[in-house]
């Protein structure tokens, strides 16, 4: 009896086993959803101040403009693609025009900006996680830096003050090579958007320029511009919103 009782013991833990692997595999149901995955495309846009440095920044005042970047991020890992376009106004000037057959008595506004447009890519480093991801770039691409003026024309009656159009005229024009570097953090507010703040700095080693005072009317009925050419180098700061994807 003990013989029988000791075999059906053995055979029993040796059969156990198989029996409870043998069992099917029942998956968790609902099934858990996949990790979300980093955002492969992020964009974005800010509003700049900018302050020039050395001879353009004696020249010149503070600059104030916008931005917008995408940055292509092509694995999970912390390496991307920057590409950046920005435009900064850094002087304008408004005086009024006599408008003809009115003797002088009715006067249009003429305002002249000088500003720069910038187009640039470059590499960009930054945290995929957490809701704090700090980040740096470098960049490099081309600006242009160009005068241009504003004419406001009335279209119908004096009285109606608001029938207005613009005519816009390209007073002067120059591009050239520049090069960038800056960084920033990036703070989560709700699924995939961030407030941006960031700065950097901007170099256009050998730019061609007009200040303020630069475009003179010299009485024969057009504007030459006197244009100066120096480094323009500036560091900006940006606070925005960017976005990802």
């Amino acid at each position: 009896m003990n013989r029988v009782m000791s075999f059906c013991a053995t055979t029993v833990v040796a059969v156990l086993p198989s029996s409870l692997l043998a069992q099917p595999y029942e998956p968790p149901w609902p099934p858990e959803p996949p990790p979300p995955q980093p955002a492969r495309l992020l964009w974005g846009f800010s509003l700049n101040g900018g302050a020039p440095t050395g001879y353009f920044g004696n020249v010149v005042g503070a600059g104030f403009g916008f931005s917008g970047q995408l940055v292509w991020m092509p694995s999970p890992g912390p390496f991307g693609l920057r590409c950046e376009l920005s435009y900064l106004e850094y002087g304008s000037e408004t005086f009024a025009v006599p408008i003809a057959g009115t003797a002088g008595r009715v006067d249009q506004e003429v305002t002249t900006s000088n500003a720069i447009a910038r187009f640039a890519v470059g590499p960009q480093l930054m945290a995929r996680s957490g809701s704090i991801r700090p980040y740096v770039y470098a960049t490099v691409g081309t600006s242009d830096f160009f005068t241009m003026s504003s004419l406001r024309t009335l279209n119908g009656g004096y009285d109606d003050y608001d029938d207005y159009s613009t005519v816009d005229t390209l007073n002067y024009e120059a591009w050239t090579f520049s090069y960038g570097v800056g960084g920033g953090v990036q703070f989560a507010v709700a699924r995939k958007v961030f407030l941006d703040l960031g700065v950097r700095y901007v170099a256009s080693p050998s730019a061609t320029w007009l200040a303020e005072g630069d475009l003179v009317d010299e009485g024969t009925g057009m504007a030459v511009p006197y244009p100066r050419h120096s480094p323009a180098n500036l560091f900006e700061i940006t606070f925005g919103v960017s976005f990802g994807r």
